[in-house]
């Protein structure tokens, strides 16, 4: 991904730093859903945190997020707010194995001096995104629109009792 101005407000400069636990806060907003071009809500409000341990060979990553992401109601199309808390670990090896990936372990070149996670919070707040984006209940949604559906709502017809009575056929074997 190209290192852009964006991109550079969720890099680590991990060169620098000594070995050990370090903690770095990034808050979230609707410029990480623009960059990235994210239809599936209107809004983010979040903050990750994300403690990153540095050893001689490798760095591992503790992210956790936390926001409120604004979606429409899939039934009435209103907006609704959504908590989400989300976690994740990533491994960062140093190899030659430059830029590939496995089971949650990105490889960098031993030449690399920071990460860009950009893309990783953008991947970790995707998998929050709920499937079914609705009100809790049907009173909470707007009910010129829930009105407007029930009027469009196919009615269903009684059986007719001769398809009735051959629910009650037997046969025997």
């Amino acid at each position: 991904m190209k290192n852009s101005k964006f991109t550079q407000q969720y890099s680590i400069p991990f060169s620098g730093l000594k070995a050990g636990l370090h903690n770095f806060t990034f808050l979230i907003d609707n410029q990480l859903k623009d960059f990235f071009s994210i239809e599936e809500f209107l809004s983010i409000q979040a903050t990750a945190n994300v403690a990153m341990e540095k050893k001689e060979t490798m760095l591992m990553f503790d992210f956790s997020i936390k926001g409120i992401l604004e979606m429409n109601c899939d039934r009435c199309n209103a907006p609704i707010n959504h908590d989400f808390f989300a976690e994740q670990d990533l491994i960062v090896k140093f190899s030659d194995r430059i830029g590939s990936e496995e089971n949650d372990i990105l490889f960098l070149s031993s030449q690399d001096h920071e990460i860009d996670l950009s893309h990783y919070i953008y991947e970790l707040i995707l998998l929050h995104v709920p499937l079914k984006k609705a009100h809790e209940s049907e009173d909470l949604c707007d009910t010129d629109v829930i009105k407007a559906l029930k009027k469009l709502e196919i009615k269903t017809s009684t059986v007719d009792p001769r398809w009735e009575k051959l629910k009650n056929l037997r046969i025997n074997n």
